[in-house]
């Protein structure tokens, strides 16, 4: 009679077993239906019974995984899709909630498309940041509220720099952009979207001049509509 590490599945019910020494786990491989597609691979701890690790496999192909989950002590920390592209997700070990997933190019697994950043209470996406095709640089950072959901600033990059070359604020209501700052002087370098707001707060002190003067200005204007009401083209200086 066979010992259940010795038994092969022919339903999908029934499982194989087989002792892996170096890891002190035990893998249970579960088929479909047909019992000889593989479905996926559960690996546990041979000692405590936790899950490590669960591999899934292509329902088309089964050489081919479409998804691994890894576990601590019973509770997943990451999880890695094979699809379009290869999508790495991290949790918190503790919640279980998502921290983080990013996208990698599946033909080239080293170059990042994109990052998303999660909310630790809601799991709703809080920042999503878009990469070059290089893989390497970040093109721009969208930052959304975790209660709208709606984009409150965007940050964008310099091409193959790290130098932020402009910051766009939004109403979070009706996602509409309600300001716009451009980067050009050297300090840009050492800004982060963590330090950005103590770059706008000094630019919008060094703009009171400015505003000052558009305000002048407007003034001006006004008074001259009114004293040229009559006319029918009005000549601004």
């Amino acid at each position: 009679m066979k010992s259940a590490f010795e038994y092969i599945s022919k339903t999908s019910k029934n499982i194989f077993l087989k002792k892996t020494s170096e890891h002190s786990s035990q893998i249970k491989k579960i088929y479909r239906q047909d019992g000889i597609t593989l479905e996926k691979e559960i690996e546990y701890n041979k000692y405590s019974g936790n899950i490590e690790k669960i591999t899934k496999y292509n329902y088309f192909d089964d050489k081919k995984i479409s998804s691994i989950e890894e576990y601590k002590d019973g509770k997943k920390f990451k999880e890695t899709n094979f699809h379009f592209f290869m999508v790495v997700t991290d949790y918190d070990i503790t919640s279980g909630k998502k921290v983080r997933s990013t996208n990698y190019d599946l033909k080239d697994k080293s170059k990042i498309i994109s990052k998303y950043d999660y909310d630790a209470k809601t799991e709703k996406i809080i920042r999503i940041s878009v990469y070059r095709p290089d893989g390497k640089t970040i093109a721009f950072i969208k930052e959304l509220s975790p209660t709208t959901g709606n984009v409150s600033r965007c940050i964008n990059y310099k091409k193959n720099s790290d130098a932020i070359s402009s910051v766009s604020k939004y109403n979070i209501v009706g996602e509409t952009c309600i300001r716009t700052t451009y980067y050009y002087q050297t300090p840009i370098y050492a800004l982060t979207p963590d330090t950005i707001e103590k770059q706008i707060l000094t630019d919008d002190i060094n703009n009171k001049v400015l505003n000052n003067q558009i305000s002048k200005n407007s003034a001006r204007l006004i008074d001259k509509l009114y004293k040229n009401k009559d006319k029918s083209t009005i000549k601004i200086s």
